[in-house]
């Protein structure tokens, strides 16, 4: 029996619901602090307008990110860790994104193969249903 009146599931919406309002509303000041601790803070042009407009950017991005909230939740519950996405685009907009996780348990080879396998099941689909294999799209976070 759990020591709070709350179920683990009840939990877990809590902390997603938590997690999605305090990633998808940057607060200016915060973001000032993070990112000029970032290259792209140092790289931007010297002066006021142009940091302001990268933190509008980089904001912007923020906002209109997927919610993987409760994803992200789940995964920290089992102990698991996001370790590799990948994401297929058609120039019909056809577009399909998976993002795997695994236990610190898995050996990276397993790991690797699993992606691998993973990967090769999305295009196969894609030539059964669109006769076409799409073009592969990694993250800019992955690059």
């Amino acid at each position: 029996m759990s020591d709070t009146p709350f179920t683990d599931n009840q939990l877990h919406r809590a902390a997603a619901d938590l997690h999605h309002a305090l990633a998808t509303s940057p607060i200016p000041v915060d973001a000032d602090e993070f990112l000029s601790r970032h290259p792209a803070w140092d790289a931007s042009e010297a002066g006021l307008p142009s940091r302001i407009k990268l933190r509008a950017r980089v904001a912007d991005l923020v906002t209109h990110a997927a919610d993987t909230s409760e994803w992200a939740v789940e995964l920290g519950a089992l102990g698991l860790t996001p370790y590799n996405t990948h994401a297929w685009r058609t120039n019909e907009g056809i577009d399909v994104a998976v993002q795997l996780a695994a236990g610190a348990a898995m050996k990276p080879a397993f790991r690797n193969e699993v992606a691998r396998a993973v990967q090769g099941a999305v295009e196969d689909v894609y030539a059964k249903y669109l006769g076409q294999v799409p073009r592969a799209h990694v993250p800019a976070a992955t690059r």
